[in-house]
């Protein structure tokens, strides 16, 4: 190659990325395009931290298309990371390109995957901001496990976007983007929108390079949004993630009485003044014995069957209380017990049980989600997610989620927050429509588990709202809506105070629950 052909090149190159290369002394108020963008304060920002530069011409030319190989080049410089993860890696088609340095190194990194760019990396063409959001979010699992971890979480979660029910998604794009969404480096357009297939401009990954700078190496648990989005992936809901509810551990079934496979001893205490004919029913129980000194450390316990007493019952009390035992009558093997068993215990008004305590889950909303909950013969309804807005007081300011502007919308100002403020409850429900007109006051008071549950308060969302963000609600008038055989997966919310101190509780005809105290 000649001098003058490799002059030629050189000044190729460094117009091609000049988004790089401008003298630093550049500031944003210099470009003579900048004036009145969006992005003048961000571009101003990112020229005085080196990350970008603009054109010979005193331009920046904020809304062109940026290519792969600027977008790898930008990135690579801003990255910290330095610990090869793919030691070797290389992706095709970049030998000869200016940018094979950069996109190697983003490679070794594991930020930019072959498998992406099987057919060429095709470094010329421009970059969609999926990618760009890829890339990062794939920065952010490599300095954080956290981050790596979130993108497992988030598989199934719900997008505060349009596009999560107008399409625009793959569902391998979802985690990345949640990711993105979720820790800051993306807000999305004024209607809510990702539109992850579009081409990125010079001034959009201008903003997302600063906000990828401040988020790498930082921790995944910091960022509220994400915890919402993770915790939706994995349960359906965003509650402990934004309000002081917390889940459960629960024993009892719904009529009160304990869970067999939790007990760790059900018995009768014995004492001598008790009616011992009244025993008789448990006594049958093939299983039935004295447990002898269970709760006293300082005797051995032991557990003696009836058939093996050679004596009656109220024999063997009077006997261990010569000894200074204290006794049960109880079954040897409390797990395996039926649920009438169980009854018959509780009948008795000196039962004692003890759990074990480290076998039993806590609730989820997970637990209830897609499971049916009857009302009555009208329908029967199933709920999939429980998203909450925190409302606060006026002079505490704006609602605070991540789904704040994707659900409230314009209702925001009709709520009446009221001195302490609420949190919005909002829930996607299926509601299956029986043989017979749905009316709404027979509803209400239809028999099952619906019936006085706040969560199956159908207040339907403003429609304009509802609209802008893609969701289907329930019409003003449900009589066209709630036909008979119909079935109808829409959006609706109840709300109730931020200071409430009752429970949260969701049973279904599955025996599947949900219980959520207020910690504080």
């Amino acid at each position: 190659m000649n001098k003058l052909q490799t002059w030629t090149l050189n000044l190729v190159l460094l117009l091609g990325i000049s988004i790089l290369s401008q003298p630093a002394s550049a500031q944003a108020s210099d470009f003579t395009d900048l004036k009145g963008h969006w992005s003048e304060e961000v571009v101003q920002t990112a020229v005085t931290q080196k990350l970008v530069q603009g054109y010979a011409d005193g331009t920046f030319r904020p809304d062109h298309a940026v290519t792969r190989a600027e977008a790898a080049s930008m990135l690579s410089r801003v990255t910290r990371l330095t610990e090869m993860s793919q030691p070797g890696a290389s992706i095709a088609d970049i030998d000869s390109h200016w940018s094979r340095a950069e996109v190697d190194k983003l490679t070794r990194l594991g930020l930019l995957s072959p498998a992406d760019y099987a057919q060429g990396f095709q470094p010329d063409v421009p970059v969609t901001r999926f990618e760009l959001m890829k890339w990062m979010a794939t920065g952010l699992a490599q300095a954080d496990s956290g981050f790596r971890q979130a993108l497992v979480d988030t598989a199934h979660t719900l997008l505060p976007s349009p596009e999560s029910y107008r399409g625009g998604f793959t569902p391998e794009q979802i985690p990345y983007l949640a990711v993105a969404r979720g820790a800051g480096l993306v807000n999305g357009f004024e209607d809510g929108s990702l539109r992850p297939n579009e081409t990125a401009s010079r001034a959009e990954l201008a903003a997302i390079l600063l906000r990828y700078e401040r988020v790498e190496g930082t921790r995944a648990e910091d960022y509220l949004g994400l915890n919402e989005l993770r915790e939706v992936g994995l349960t359906g809901t965003n509650a402990t993630s934004l309000t002081p509810y917390r889940y459960l551990k629960v024993h009892n079934s719904e009529e009160g009485r304990a869970i067999p496979k939790y007990i760790k001893l059900i018995g009768i205490g014995l004492s001598s003044k008790m009616d011992f004919a009244g025993l008789e029913p448990l006594a049958k129980l093939p299983d039935t014995g004295i447990y002898y000194n269970f709760h006293d450390e300082t005797k051995p316990t032991r557990f003696v069957k009836l058939r093996d007493l050679n004596m009656t019952i109220k024999e063997a009390v009077l006997e261990g209380l010569q000894r200074g035992d204290s006794m049960y009558l109880g079954p040897e093997h409390p797990k395996q017990m039926s649920t009438n068993d169980v009854k018959l215990y509780y009948e008795n008004r000196y039962i004692h049980v003890t759990f074990d305590d480290e076998l039993i889950p806590y609730t989820s909303f997970a637990n209830v989600v897609d499971k049916p909950v009857a009302a009555g013969d009208l329908a029967v309804l199933t709920m999939h997610r429980m998203i909450i807005v925190d409302v606060p007081p006026e002079e505490e300011g704006a609602p605070r989620s991540l789904y704040a502007d994707f659900l409230l919308g314009d209702r925001e100002p009709w709520l009446q927050r009221g001195p302490d403020g609420l949190y919005v409850i909002f829930k996607e429900v299926t509601m299956k429509v029986h043989d017979k007109p749905l009316d709404m006051l027979q509803f209400y008071n239809a028999p099952g588990h619906a019936r006085g549950n706040g969560f199956f308060t159908l207040n339907r969302i403003l429609p304009e709202a509802a609209a802008r963000s893609g969701l289907l609600t329930i019409p003003e008038s449900t009589l066209s809506f709630f036909t008979p055989g119909s079935a109808n997966r829409f959006w609706a919310y109840n709300s109730m105070s931020r200071t409430a101190t009752n429970s949260l509780i969701m049973n279904t005809d599955s025996g599947d629950s949900f219980w959520l105290f207020r910690e504080n």
